[in-house]
């Protein structure tokens, strides 16, 4: 199944790997979808402090991050707005066992324009954006080993970190303006 996140690959496997797993669990199993909507949006902030050498706030709640972020002009209200809806379904779906289809598809949505963006902003400065497609409601074989789940997913993240951590410093600036620009 060709994905809306295959353009991740390369330069952010755990997006990618979180992205369409999202999109294969839509019909299918929700909760666990905006699960890992939600695991985008905490990868993105967590991969922004790394890549721009930020330090963590005292009081380090994803609320926090995301407010520093934006506070350093990194993040625009718009892409806060898609962070905390991404953080607070989430937690609702972890917390409360949330599902559902129809947030779902908006969230799949907001997740892609995220993606893009970031894409633009800390991968391919030329990455050109690409149409979103919802992905039909089809009957696909999804594994029921979430422990080797969750074991990839771990190691791509630290994988994923380890890379931001040993990349060439840009000045916060340049940034900002290609984060304006994407």
């Amino acid at each position: 199944m060709k994905s809306n996140f295959d353009f991740l690959d390369n330069e952010f496997p755990v997006l990618a790997q979180f992205g369409k797993r999202a999109e294969l669990y839509l019909y299918s199993d929700s909760n666990s979808c905006l699960m890992k909507l939600g695991m985008i949006g905490e990868t993105v902030v967590n991969l922004m402090f790394t890549y721009d050498r930020i330090t963590l706030p005292a009081e380090n709640t994803a609320v926090n991050r995301i407010a520093v972020l934006f506070r350093e002009g990194l993040l625009t209200k718009d892409l806060v707005d898609i962070l905390h809806a991404l953080r607070k379904v989430r937690n609702k779906a972890v917390h409360e066992n949330y599902a559902s289809v129809a947030d779902g598809k908006v969230l799949l949505q907001m997740a892609h324009s995220l993606c893009e963006w970031f894409m633009q902003t800390y991968g391919d400065w030329n990455y050109k954006n690409k149409p979103f497609v919802l992905p039909a409601d089809l009957p696909v074989e999804v594994s029921t080993d979430t422990g080797a789940e969750q074991e990839h997913e771990k190691q791509l993240s630290k994988e994923a970190e380890e890379k931001a951590a040993a990349s060439d410093s840009v000045a916060k600036e340049k940034r900002r303006q290609q984060a304006a620009k994407a």
